[in-house]
């Protein structure tokens, strides 16, 4: 179950480190079964969902003080926005709340957003702020590093708040 959150940290670390010399992707993705995701979910409208129709270029210009930005890297499961060494990033696969989490992937310093989708929490990871939010079937992760705010926490909070409604 960790090895989900790991790989989520590592490629937001390694992105914001400056390796985002990444094409775009035609990956489609398959279904997941990462962190937090104990059953595909059923709701029809969420299902086809991709990444970056969940997070768009108007969501991530301010943070990464680029006017026109454009993924780094997409494909149906991830959007990355860089910009320099800024990054905004969402992640999006099937699941559901599994409160285990809380203490394994976590480990106990994670907040409760009340009001965001199914279950949300924020979360900080070194200098990466991160929002996750089960909703409608679907487990989106919102990562914001080194951006024009001052709280990467609260910048990922809005951009999942953004997502949520697109769902």
């Amino acid at each position: 179950m960790s090895m989900r959150w790991a790989a989520v940290a590592a490629i937001a670390i390694a992105l914001t480190a400056g390796a985002s010399g990444c094409g775009d992707s035609t990956e489609t993705g398959g279904s997941g079964t990462g962190a937090g995701a104990s059953s595909a979910g059923k709701d029809s409208k969420a299902k086809g969902v991709k990444a970056c129709d969940l997070l768009t270029p108007a969501d991530v210009a301010g943070l990464l003080g680029a006017d026109s930005p454009k993924p780094s890297k997409q494909s149906a499961k991830e959007c990355v926005y860089t910009s320099g060494t800024k990054l905004a990033q969402i992640a999006v696969e099937p699941g559901t709340f599994d409160p285990s989490i809380l203490e394994t992937a976590f480990r106990g310093r994670a907040v409760k957003v009340e009001g965001l989708g199914d279950v949300a929490y924020t979360f900080k990871n070194q200098a990466i702020g991160q929002t996750h939010v089960w909703a409608k079937g679907q487990y989106l992760t919102l990562s914001v590093s080194a951006t024009t705010a001052d709280d990467t926490v609260a910048a990922s909070k809005q951009l999942a708040e953004a997502a949520v409604g697109r769902l």
